[in-house]
């Protein structure tokens, strides 16, 4: 049983919905349960150092995850499988988050939330980026992504509320619609027949991730999660030590995430029409990366909060997309969902180095918070110069 790569041809309206509910529910809990963990786990007691390794648990998990969860997507094409174990597995350790009391507890509780995860992302974007036509291609990432958005928006304006009632609520509310999910999904329709394997002696693309610069091109996406990550995790634990409510940070991350909603279908439509605008559009989201941390520490009053974090989820857009489809200048077809797992693993990678770094720099500089945001404002300068060369090497 497999579903079709060119679903987007042979689905009926039911994995539509399915698809897109799935993205809208991944980044709705992600929002919900891990945008503002750094003001839950600090209100459970937990040290900075001790919130920065247990927020670094997470995407360890997604790290480990990734690759293996693309392996099987590649090699069995068991999609809805792979959405079924990984929904169910979410739902269980989002049950658990907020009964952990110890720090060993909670660390490989969010090591195995964020393993089952990582698997909705990259399982959906594989099949996206498999799209031949450029107009259905950009269509559908577009919407996909614009339903994670949107999902990210409504977690994180639920997340600020939940927050000052209760904090266990999120994780709660979080867990009940992923079983909802679940049980969505097994309504996913497939199509009878076997993925038929490449013969490894025949393969070409067996050997592809081990190309001249395809190690750089992960290396530039590591140095901007690691910024980003830094800065995201313990930027609202900054506004709120500067007066700000747990409900208005929530309601500036949501609101400001919206602009995704507006962005994701330009970014989709520019970099579809040809590998070197995807490229482009990735140093263009690298470039935007670098503007919050510079301009944060200064607006930290009211809506001025509003602009580093809208510009920060502008440069996603751009960048998530760009780099999605950049993968198809230099990843053979049949290797789409091994390269995927490599790019989550890059991500999660920064995940897990960003919040450790960024609360080793606060440690240093006496938790002087605007002096760890500039600390950090290299990497993605640095990520930016990186895929500049990247692509004159992979389209030269």
């Amino acid at each position: 049983m497999r579903i079709l790569h060119n679903w987007s041809k042979k689905r009926g309206s039911t994995n539509f919905f399915i698809f897109l509910s799935i993205a809208f529910a991944s980044n709705f809990i992600f929002a919900l349960t891990s945008v503002l963990f750094s003001i839950f786990a600090t209100d459970m007691g937990f040290s900075p150092p001790e919130v920065g390794l247990a927020i670094s648990a997470f995407t360890a998990g997604s790290l480990i995850g990734a690759p293996l969860w693309g392996k099987v997507v590649d090699k069995f094409s068991k999609r809805k499988v792979t959405l079924l174990i990984s929904l169910l597995g979410q739902a269980l350790f989002c049950l658990l988050i907020p009964l952990m009391q110890c720090l060993l507890g909670l660390v490989i509780v969010r090591f195995f939330f964020g393993f089952f995860m990582v698997a909705q992302a990259l399982t959906l974007n594989e099949l996206t980026v498999k799209i031949e036509e450029e107009e259905r291609r950009s269509k559908e990432i577009s919407a996909i992504n614009v339903a994670r958005a949107a999902g990210y928006s409504l977690g994180c304006l639920l997340s600020g509320f939940l927050g000052d009632l209760h904090p266990n609520s999120s994780f709660y509310l979080g867990s009940s619609v992923v079983i909802l999910i679940f049980f969505l999904t097994f309504y996913l329709q497939e199509e009878t027949g076997k993925a038929v394997p490449f013969s490894q002696e025949d393969n070409p693309a067996k050997h592809w991730i081990l190309q001249k610069r395809v190690a750089l091109f992960y290396f530039s996406i590591f140095l901007r999660s690691t910024a980003v990550n830094g800065l995201s995790y313990f930027l609202p634990l900054f506004w709120k030590n500067m007066g700000q409510t747990t409900a208005l940070i929530g309601s500036v991350i949501a609101i400001s995430n919206l602009a995704q909603l507006f962005f994701f279908p330009l970014s989709g439509k520019l970099s579809s029409r040809s590998d070197q605008m995807a490229f482009q559009s990735t140093r263009f989201g690298l470039l935007l990366t670098i503007i919050p941390f510079l301009i944060a520490p200064f607006f930290h009053q009211g809506v001025l909060i509003l602009l580093p974090q809208c510009i920060l989820s502008i440069s996603w857009a751009f960048f998530y997309i760009g780099t999605i489809l950049s993968l198809r200048s230099f990843v053979p077809l049949q290797k789409q969902g091994e390269a995927l797992g490599w790019l989550e693993v890059a991500l999660n990678l920064g995940g897990i180095v960003g919040p450790n770094l960024f609360a080793f720099s606060l440690s240093s500089f006496n938790n002087n918070f605007p002096s760890a945001f500039f600390s950090l404002s290299f990497l993605p300068l640095i990520a930016f110069f990186i895929s500049r060369k990247n692509e004159k090497n992979f389209l030269s």
